[in-house]
């Protein structure tokens, strides 16, 4: 029997024998990570590999290896909510839209885009459910209500147990209170990167127009529709 967690793209069944499958949160995806003495990734796709990393706040490289599941041995498996089309290989945004979600409902919103080149059909659900909050997401409102934010944060840290030694946790579910209690870069940076923005009177938005970033990233924002505009506008 290994001990070794293996991180997969696909349930597969990779000899004879008894498996049992079940499905788990992100919170317990992250912990079993977290937790495993050793993880091998047979992950072969690069698109995966990024989605797992950011979902498990952890780098998952792409290893393409003949993989074979030991007796005992547990292994964590990414399932897409649909068919990939025949002979198309998904990027990021193509996995995003056939469906990976991390909350219990499985909710997933996409506006889709028109461009001739890469359309998409837009995905809207009838309803939502409890789904999870991160706080990161109310610093990156400073700028356009910042009075609304701090509340939102001030009510986060009141009525829940999301605030520990180093800051803001990943995130809450706000209908059972079950806290994922991780700090992940990816936050932490937006959560820094906002709060400089604020404290410096948009300093740093000045210092991405003003740059070879601004001609670099404007032709890929042309094919972006965006609702949300500044506080007032």
């Amino acid at each position: 029997m290994t001990e070794t967690l293996a991180i997969l793209n696909t349930s597969i069944v990779t000899a004879p024998g008894d498996y049992e499958v079940r499905s788990v949160t992100l919170d317990e995806a992250r912990r079993l990570v977290a937790e495993a003495p050793a993880v091998l990734s047979a992950v072969g796709h690069d698109a995966t590999a990024a989605v797992l990393t950011e979902m498990l706040g952890r780098p998952v490289q792409v290893n393409r290896i003949q993989f074979e599941q030991q007796p005992g041995q547990q292994a964590l498996v990414l399932k897409l909510r649909g068919r990939i089309p025949e002979g198309q290989v998904l990027d990021v945004a193509g996995m995003d839209a056939i469906g990976y979600t991390s909350d219990q409902q499985r909710t997933s919103v996409d506006f889709g885009w028109d461009d001739p080149a890469c359309p998409r059909e837009p995905s809207i659900p009838d309803g939502y459910g409890d789904g999870v909050v991160t706080p990161h997401a109310s610093f990156l409102a400073l700028d356009f209500d910042r009075d609304a934010a701090l509340a939102n944060l001030d009510k986060l840290r009141r009525d829940f147990d999301v605030y520990g030694r180093y800051g803001f946790y990943d995130a809450v579910d706000v209908g059972t209170g079950q806290v994922s209690r991780f700090y992940l870069a990816l936050d932490q940076g937006m959560i820094m990167a906002a709060l400089g923005n604020e404290l410096r009177n948009d300093q740093l938005q000045r210092y991405a127009v003003g740059s070879d970033l601004r001609r670099s990233v404007r032709p890929l924002l042309r094919m972006e529709h965006f609702t949300a505009g500044r506080a007032g506008s």
